[in-house]
């Protein structure tokens, strides 16, 4: 099991308070808070003129624990 550590700055930057959203890209990956990347999902497909097709992404949740 793998961990990640963002830095206080980073989680108040992504406004993440105790969910958050893996999208992966490839061999890449972003990390969202969840209702914001629902909103650029929404707006990304709308841009598109409804398009058919994915963006290659692969979306999972989950929960983070703020130490300090």
């Amino acid at each position: 099991e793998g961990r990640i550590l963002l830095t206080s700055k980073l989680l108040k930057h992504a406004k993440i308070k105790n969910k958050i959203l893996f999208v992966g890209q490839g061999k890449t990956f972003q990390i969202w808070e969840p209702t914001i990347f629902e909103k650029f999902r929404v707006n990304a497909k709308k841009k598109s003129n409804g398009r058919s097709g994915t963006c290659g992404e692969s979306v999972t949740t989950g929960h983070i624990a703020i130490a300090g």
